[in-house]
């Protein structure tokens, strides 16, 4: 906020001064007391700081040299009242362009010579008095003067002259001093007692604009008389309501003004971003980028084998059928224990049996590994099956879930007797507030106060030191141990100090965990493991559309795998070196998920299998091809684009201050440059910027310097 510090002489001086602020209070400093208030005009705030100093010029110009200290104003304004010497009338208002020091000299027998020292107002302050005196705006100040007084020197003028100061005063126009001064000061056309040392006093700080503003209360003749009418306070008054018009017209420093729009705006806007309001419209943006990829190729390491409606409706009859033959009723019962391994338990998609059938078809093709993206019942066999499978070069990894406290629901265990941190992944999505899935769980800690959480198996052995990985995390590992690729390599235990990074060919890929200062437009309060953002795939497979669901290389139903012949497609297909995932694609067995390509039509929201295959897709890409993942802007860097975009709007909203539609052009162009360049990020780099918030610093850095011009000429305009 500027500053204006205002001198006077007398008290009744400084209770001229005082009808113009607001606010006021007392301050000390070395023993001086001042008065500081606030000034409010065309749009800006000014600080005052008032000072009665007592006459003389030496007292006027001590007082004011520390005045200066303590206040560091932009302006210093001497106003109080002086004797008219030619060409003015009582209650006239006299700006000094200069102050002759009259008492500056050399006494020779015969005479006195003078060596005057010349006190000069700055320029800035003398050009605004003239403006100012042309015109009558500054009588609007003098509302609050009663009327009767107003009557005794009406039409008042302004005169932008010398004057002349010295340590006596001047009670007629018949003594020596009068005619010294009428005769060595002939252009001075006042006289006063302290605006010489004023400004000496400001003259020492170069950094501070000054001014002398006088109201005539007497003209050296009938003095006593005039005071006694109230000239004196009819002239303190005006000058007083003269130097707040000429202070009101002043513009502050620019640099001042848009420092302080740019710290005032930087402070908002990052408020505002830490409280989430912008998130929303950052995902919008988000998932727009995302869309704006383009099609990319179905990953040629990945096949699906869905568990389809049809081939649950199709076994669960063949099922009920032997049931029936066999004398055995219902879905609870047992096969015939030497054929089967497993129980058909009410909610298995598929009968035991049918389960082994496929695995062991998956088996025979030489797969590498196995993700069994299904829940369901198992008995204590499936490990030997899992060993089994492991000693012939194929890995299976089942999956489990997490309990849910929140919505009170008790998660899915692992199989029995299968070591969970050497073969069970967690299944578990991490939806925004939206519904949408835009992140990727890599591992998350148990939460070992939570009661079901203690009841649950879906945890690590050591679950209180190690976090639980991702199903799509542990399948990548396995993979790229069984195809003899580095794994991804984890260093530090404790997940909130876990990196994690792939190194192939002296190329170092490190997955970037979202945390409280990772996270680009996202409002994150709690991060709850290790999780990175998800860069999906979209994909067309033949004469499909490009979709999500389009993520495996080849898709399959259990019909196309058991029912293969040696001209099937299936039995084609070398599935060495391949990731299949076994799923159920419907919808009371799997979740429905939306994502950033969700709509109405081909992309509506898809199963939890294919973003399974999305998620394991990234990562294996990641190792393998270099594939580049996606990593979010820091809120550090984004705080200061905040005030960068601040800084920006402020000046341009000065610099087009006198055109608010260029200043909507280059605005405008300003926001669209950022958008691309967040647009090159995204796409070049991989990096997502907030775009939402520095904008919003630009906007509203911008949008605050203009109110403050539309504020001043609307205020000059009814002042007018």
């Amino acid at each position: 906020m500027p500053c204006a510090v205002i001198i006077t002489a007398i008290r009744l001086e400084y209770e001229a001064v005082c009808r113009h602020i607001s606010n006021l209070k007392e301050e000390t400093y070395k023993g001086m007391v001042y008065g500081r208030g606030r000034f409010f005009a065309n749009g800006n705030w000014w600080t005052v700081g008032i000072v009665e100093t007592g006459a003389g010029n030496v007292n006027a110009g001590l007082k004011a040299e520390r005045a200066i200290a303590y206040f560091q104003p932009n302006v210093i304004l001497f106003v109080g009242v002086a004797g008219g010497i030619k060409d003015v009338k009582l209650g006239d208002v006299v700006a000094a362009t200069k102050v002759y020091g009259y008492e500056s000299g050399k006494e020779t027998d015969s005479n006195f010579q003078t060596r005057p020292e010349v006190g000069r107002s700055t320029n800035d302050l003398v050009e605004r008095a003239k403006a100012e005196a042309r015109k009558s705006d500054w009588l609007k100040r003098l509302k609050s003067i009663e009327k009767s007084k107003q009557d005794i020197v009406a039409d008042p003028k302004v005169y932008v002259e010398p004057i002349a100061s010295g340590e006596k005063v001047i009670a007629s126009k018949e003594s020596p001093l009068y005619q010294f001064i009428r005769n060595s000061y002939n252009d001075a056309i006042a006289v006063e007692m302290e605006g010489r040392g004023v400004l000496e006093a400001a003259y020492a700080n170069q950094q501070v604009s000054a001014i002398v503003i006088r109201g005539i209360s007497d003209l050296l003749v009938g003095k006593g008389e005039a005071d006694a009418a109230g000239s004196q306070e009819i002239a303190a008054l005006r000058a007083s309501a003269f130097a707040f018009e000429v202070l009101s017209k002043l513009e502050p420093n620019p640099v001042l003004k848009i420092g302080s729009i740019t710290l005032l705006t930087t402070i908002v806007v990052s408020i505002i971003r830490l409280l989430g309001v912008f998130q929303p419209l950052e995902l919008l943006y988000f998932d727009q980028m995302v869309r704006m990829q383009g099609s990319q190729d179905s990953d040629e390491r990945l096949v699906i084998v869905e568990i389809t409606e049809e081939n649950i409706n199709k076994y669960a009859e063949e099922y009920a059928k032997q049931n029936k033959q066999s004398n055995k009723s219902g879905p609870d019962a047992t096969h015939n224990k030497q054929n089967n391994i497993y129980q058909y338990n009410p909610g298995a998609s598929l009968p035991d049996q049918i389960i082994e059938k496929l695995l062991r078809k998956l088996l025979d093709k030489k797969t590498t590994v196995i993700g069994l993206d299904i829940y369901r019942p198992y008995d204590n066999k499936l490990k030997s099956l899992a060993d089994e499978f492991k000693k012939k070069g194929t890995e299976i990894v089942f999956i489990c879930k997490f309990p849910d406290a929140e919505n009170k629901t008790s998660g899915q265990n692992p199989p029995p007797d299968v070591s969970v941190d050497e073969r069970v992944g967690l299944s578990d999505f991490i939806d925004d507030y939206d519904g949408i899935t835009r992140r990727q769980i890599i591992r998350m800690g148990t939460n070992s106060n939570e009661y079901e959480h203690k009841k649950s198996k879906c945890k690590p052995f050591d679950y209180q030191k190690t976090p639980m990985e991702s199903f799509s995390f542990k399948v990548t590992q396995k993979y790229l141990y069984a195809t003899n690729q580095r794994k991804y390599e984890i260093i530090q235990n404790l997940d909130k100090n876990s990196r994690i990074y792939h190194e192939k060919d002296k190329n170092k890929i490190e997955l970037q965990p979202l945390d409280q200062n990772v996270k680009g437009g996202y409002h994150l309060k709690e991060i709850g493991g290790f999780h990175i953002l998800l860069r999906y795939r979209f994909a067309k497979k033949g004469n499909e559309k490009y979709s999500v669901r389009n993520i495996a290389h080849k898709t399959y139903s259990v019909d196309d795998v058991l029912n293969s012949d040696s001209s099937s497609d299936f039995n084609k297909l070398d599935l060495k070196d391949k990731i299949v995932l076994i799923g159920t694609p419907v919808e009371s067995y799997d979740n429905i998920v939306p994502t950033p390509f969700s709509d109405e039509g081909q992309n509506s929201p898809v199963y939890g299998l294919y973003i399974q295959g999305q998620m394991i897709s990234q990562l294996v890409s990641a190792a393998l091809d270099q594939k580049p993942l996606l990593k979010a802007g820091t809120l550090d860097k984004e705080i200061l684009l905040i005030f960068i975009f601040s800084l920006i709007g402020s000046i341009l909203a000065q610099l087009f201050k006198e055109s608010l539609k260029t200043l909507v052009i280059i605005v405008s162009a300003n926001f669209f440059a950022y958008y691309l360049f967040c647009l090159v990020m995204f796409f070049q780099f991989h990096t997502w910027l907030s775009l939402i918030s520095p904008v919003a610093g630009l906007l509203l850095a911008s949008g605050s310097m203009t109110i403050l011009v539309d504020m001043k000429f609307i205020l000059r305009k009814n002042n007018s």
